[in-house]
């Protein structure tokens, strides 16, 4: 058994957001939870011109910038 195999075995991977056990950093079910954006919308104003996210900020998208 190696160390990468006891490392495992001691310490299995689970999500960052439920602390359910598996093989992502965030689980499906957390993945699922959160609302998606777009890719394609693009929002102008004085400031700035172009702005980029990947999910609404609220919920599980929320506490996974949070951490």
């Amino acid at each position: 058994m190696g160390l990468s195999a006891l490392l495992s075995a001691m310490y299995p991977m689970k999500c960052a957001l439920c602390a359910t056990l598996g093989d992502d950093p965030v689980c499906i079910q957390c993945q699922q939870s959160m609302e998606r954006w777009p890719l394609d919308v693009v929002v102008e104003d004085a400031l700035v011109s172009r702005r980029a996210a990947v999910a609404h900020y609220h919920g599980r998208a929320a506490q996974a910038v949070q951490r």
